[in-house]
């Protein structure tokens, strides 16, 4: 019974089926002497190469360009919108019928919107060279829907009701397809701005290389701010159309004199071309500036305010507003000499290393201060830029300057040069500024008096000094003794090798063996930080610091090695606070070396060092 039940149900199933494939397909239709309905095929999108709407005597065709933009070539030539052309794209690319109307006295052509006098003819042009030919009607009885049929005109059978809103994008007037940008371009492969009022003309170059520095060349020669640059760029791409004038033959004259005309050239190398923008007071409106595009040929309205965003007061406004703007990656070596003293050289290899001594090698330098010196040339304002000359060199402190920096490299300083040669003055008397000037420029930078105070402690080798008092593998570590006068004395030994776990690590007080009350967690980390050591910052030998670790608050030793793989070392660590009263940091000293410069430490790496915790209660 079942088995007789499944093999009809699948014979069910299957006739089902083929009818309505015959249906569909409107083999049924023709058998009983119905016509089955035209076929309806949806282009591939990425294969359309154009498209063409054509009612009555209106027609508008759109062609795709090499570039990739879409440029309106009929009824005029212009650039097409590119949201609005990526819209129809995507209308046509899902093309799909929700129903077919057959309608063979035509009796229903005029309701569908599909008359020959009504319906919109939408030709698309295919990459292989066949086209795709549809008549677009009225809106659909669906959301978002259109009725359309595929073909001729005069092969009409009825209306599809389609997907995609076909109505609209036939409706749509040619003064709405036009881009409703003025520019459209690849900011990053502009090299020239030209602004042109009356007599004024303000000319900005780069060269065609990545990371290329924006320059003024006219009116006056400097580094330009390559952040205002980019700012008229942007704004320069997002000029509004607030109208378009669409047969510019029939304008009334506008007042084009010098006086009331402004002129924007954007210079594009690759193909070596330039977009000129003419503006011009509008005849009758004084919100708005009538425009003209070099490679679009019509007359656009923009609003008035722009030429606040997009033209530049004088070259002055576009001076380079920091002092540099150089790149690590681009610096080989720099010197910073110092009127009285040495220089202190320095070699960038991805790592900065001091090489003042010769004898000695280069040093691994301190890699924070070298973002520190590149903060202190890029982040540096220029408050005023003054005209250069011999007779200003005194004036200003540069005859005899406080320090000169040169770096070596590639793209270097206001020219771009591979060698920058910088000096610094400060006038007689207190002033509050300080002057740089580069060589082989004409002005002089004011910049404040703290980049002075920067300078010095640049120049200062104790800066670059490599933050480490100690750097000792953890598993050489073999004694940790901490004397504080007046208290306990500590000692931590520590036996990697040895087979009982309990004895690797062993604490000892005044010479009794504490172990048991031992903080293991706390002991390792001691272990850790000896090993590690490192500075908060160095300072000078001075009066105050020697002072205080003549009479050490700790003494902190440490052992290594004694096997056959390492040496027998001890070091010794002295600490003493700045403050005794408010002991917030603390002094400290490695004796026995070749430079025993003292360091700084905050209070709470002291407490770690000095063993507190270490022994968790008392005996």
């Amino acid at each position: 019974m079942r088995f007789a039940t499944t093999i009809f149900l699948t014979v069910a199933a299957v006739g089902l089926g083929i009818y309505a494939f015959l249906d569909h397909s409107g083999i049924i239709r023709e058998f009983f002497g119905e016509s089955g309905r035209p076929a309806l095929v949806a282009p591939v999108t990425t294969a359309i190469t154009s498209f063409n709407l054509e009612r009555g005597d209106e027609a508008r065709t759109l062609e795709l360009q090499s570039d990739g933009s879409w440029r309106l070539t009929s009824p005029i030539d212009d650039l097409a919108d590119p949201a609005w052309v990526q819209k129809a794209l995507e209308t046509f690319g899902t093309l799909q019928a929700k129903d077919f109307l057959r309608d063979e006295d035509g009796a229903g052509r005029s309701g569908y919107g599909l008359s020959t006098e009504t319906a919109t003819t939408l030709r698309i042009g295919l990459s292989d060279g066949k086209s795709l030919v549809y008549q677009v009607g009225q809106k659909g009885p669906f959301a978002n829907s259109s009725y359309l049929f595929p073909g001729p005109a005069s092969d009409y059978e009825g209306a599809f009701a389609v997907s995609g809103d076909f109505a609209a994008i036939a409706d749509t007037p040619v003064s709405k397809i036009i881009d409703p940008v003025l520019t459209r371009f690849d900011q990053e492969k502009i090299v020239g701005l030209t602004f042109q009022h009356e007599d004024d003309v303000i000319d900005l170059k780069r060269p065609q290389t990545p990371g290329g520095r924006w320059r003024l060349e006219n009116p006056i020669q400097l580094q330009a701010d390559d952040d205002q640059v980019n700012t008229l760029l942007t704004a320069l791409t997002t000029i509004p159309v607030s109208q378009v004038t669409l047969d510019p033959g029939t304008l009334p004259e506008t007042a084009t004199a010098n006086s009331k005309k402004r002129i924007i050239q954007i210079w594009d190398p690759v193909p070596k071309n330039v977009i000129e923008l003419t503006l011009t007071p509008h005849p009758s409106d004084e919100t708005l500036l009538r425009t003209q595009h070099s490679q679009r040929s019509l007359v656009y309205d923009v609003p008035k305010t722009v030429l606040d965003d997009i033209f530049p007061k004088d070259a002055e406004a576009l001076r380079e507003s920091r002092l540099l703007r150089v790149l690590a990656a681009d610096i080989n070596s720099v010197s910073i000499t110092p009127r009285e003293g040495n220089p202190l050289l320095l070699e960038n290899t991805g790592a900065w290393l001091m090489t003042n001594k010769p004898d000695e090698g280069a040093v691994l330098a301190n890699p924070e201060q070298g973002e520190r010196f590149l903060t202190l040339l890029n982040e540096t304002l220029v408050l005023q830029y003054l005209q250069s000359g011999p007779d200003k060199l005194a004036l200003y402190g540069l005859d005899t300057p406080q320090f000169v920096v040169e770096m070596q490299g590639e793209n270097l300083g206001p020219l771009q040069t591979e060698t920058l040669t910088m000096s610094v003055g400060l006038p007689p008397g207190n002033p509050p500024n300080v002057y740089v000037t580069f060589k082989d420029t004409d002005f002089i930078a004011a910049v404040s008096k703290t980049f002075l105070t920067g300078l010095i402690q640049s120049a200062d080798p104790i800066s670059w000094k490599k933050l480490e008092v100690l750097n000792i593998a953890f598993n050489l570590i073999n004694e940790v003794t901490m004397e504080v006068p007046g208290a306990d004395t500590v000692k931590l030994k520590v036996d990697y090798e040895a087979e009982e776990e309990d004895q690797r690590l062993r604490v000892e007080q005044n010479g009794a063996d504490r172990t048991d009350d031992m903080n293991k967690l706390a002991a390792g980390q001691m272990i850790m930080n000896v090993g590690t050591l490192s500075p908060d910052r160095w300072i000078h030998v001075s009066t105050e610091s020697v002072l205080a670790l003549t009479n050490p608050s700790l003494l902190l030793t440490v052992k290594s090695g004694d096997s056959e793989d390492a040496e027998a070392k001890t070091w010794t660590v002295k600490f003493a606070p700045v403050n005794a009263e408010v002991p917030a940091f603390y002094y400290g000293q490695l004796e026995g070396t070749s430079r025993p410069e003292p360091f700084l430490i905050s209070r709470d790496s002291y407490d770690r060092l000095s063993g507190k915790g270490l022994i968790l209660e008392a005996p």
